[in-house]
């Protein structure tokens, strides 16, 4: 039932977004099915196809085309693991002859829970609402200190998007618990919620058109959320659980240990890797809260540390959320309202928190660091200052300036020296 609940759930809104789809999209679709000596077929004669499919699909039935796809041959095992655990081929060949020893017992369908997070409490008032007119946006703050920017649009039918800024981030975290940041970001949210382990949050959220990240930035935590609208309101009661009752479950330990394999092996098999763990520390003054810390140092953080980080952020840090999309306002103010609205009153945002990290003067000596010869490449990379960024015009300004710079770089660098394949600034 899960299954064809996800599966059914993902071809209709394939059906309720097709209008937007853009040209390289399509493109891409129709290349793909010539490609692999496929036929190309609209959203909507696929889900015609597909639906009776899924509500004819039995366990039975799906267990005998796994058997046939299957076959008869010998299983293979291929294993993904950090060079520190030295993993051996016999030690690998114990732990799956035991496995096999094992009676494994059907799971027991307990039904899909009832979410527990619906209400926090009377619902929060917009106390100031600024439109803006040549951007056709909406800037507003409710009454508990919650900033709330909106813009309706129609480049992607039946979306909307979602970001939500708590707290000060990197900018909070404590020189003595680096890596703790990739905890977070591999860890939160598989730790679930107080009334929902993250097993239950899948089910509850199964078929559903809702997708969910997490990360921490420079200088706040960011949730981002794609949703159809018709889950808005679903959406944002689940980011309001998580910053009200987030569980610090064993299974987020567990799931950030995995990330972290392939994290390192991402690094260690990349020329440039020392560059992206390095640099940004250099370039803090030794600042140990950016970059990326070695393996020992990640995986001796602990949840501990985590929740006394992040949780006073989720409790009061300041929160600015941002709702762009396929909705009408009224109908995001109501949904906002009952959630982020409703929660205590926010702290402030402290604007000066970024001049506590300072650049160094410039180093005119390069800083190297060894890649496996293996590799058989190397990695070069030049930082230099720009003028502090007022606003958003020069932002952008400089955005372009480093696009030109890098087209030019690509001329160069790829097409007449023929040095390097990869040029990006």
């Amino acid at each position: 039932h899960t299954a064809k609940k996800y599966f059914s759930s993902h071809y209709q809104q394939e059906v309720r977004t097709v209008s937007t789809m853009s040209s390289e999209q399509i493109a891409t679709s129709i290349a793909n099915t010539i490609a692999y000596d496929q036929v190309y077929a609209s959203a909507q004669i696929t889900n015609e196809n597909i639906q009776p499919i899924l509500e004819a699909a039995t366990l039975e039935s799906c267990h005998e085309a796994l058997k046939a796809a299957w076959g008869n041959q010998k299983p293979r095992l291929f294993i993904s693991a950090h060079d520190s655990f030295n993993v051996a081929t016999d030690d690998i060949a114990d732990v799956y002859d035991y496995s096999r020893r094992i009676e494994v017992l059907p799971p027991v369908d307990e039904g899909i829970p009832t979410f527990a997070y619906t209400d926090f409490g009377p619902k929060g008032a917009l106390i100031e609402e600024n439109y803006i007119e040549d951007l056709d946006l909406t800037l507003t703050r409710f009454a508990n200190g919650v900033r709330y920017n909106f813009k309706q649009t129609d480049f992607e039918a039946n979306n909307i998007q979602i970001n939500l800024r708590v707290g000060s981030g990197r900018l909070a975290q404590s020189q003595k618990t680096p890596g703790l940041d990739y905890l977070a970001n591999y860890g939160l949210l598989s730790g679930g919620l107080g009334k929902h382990d993250s097993n239950e949050m899948g089910d509850i959220l199964n078929g559903h058109v809702i997708r969910l990240n997490f990360g921490v930035t420079f200088d706040a935590f960011v949730f981002s959320a794609n949703c159809a609208p018709r889950e808005l309101t679903l959406t944002l009661q689940t980011l309001t659980a998580i910053l009200t009752d987030s569980a610090y479950r064993p299974s987020a330990m567990r799931a950030a240990r995995s990330g972290y394999g392939s994290l390192y092996e991402s690094l260690n098999s990349n020329p440039g890797g020392p560059i992206f763990s390095l640099a940004p520390r250099v370039m803090a003054r030794g600042d140990t809260r950016f970059g990326v810390p070695n393996y020992a140092t990640v995986y001796s953080r602990t949840l501990k540390e985590l929740q006394e980080w992040i949780e006073p952020a989720f409790e009061n840090g300041p929160i600015e959320v941002s709702i762009v999309g396929d909705v009408d306002f009224s109908t995001a103010t109501e949904a906002l309202a009952q959630t982020l609205g409703a929660l205590p009153p926010r702290e402030e945002r402290d604007n000066d928190e970024a001049d506590l990290v300072t650049i160094p003067a410039a180093d005119h000596n390069a800083v190297i660091r060894p890649v496996d010869a293996k590799l058989g490449q190397v990695g070069v990379a030049y930082y230099w200052p720009v003028h502090e960024i007022e606003d958003v015009h020069l932002e952008r300004r400089l955005s372009l300036l480093g696009r030109v710079v890098e087209d030019r770089l690509r001329k160069r660098v790829r097409e007449e020296f023929g040095a390097a394949y990869s040029v990006t600034t």
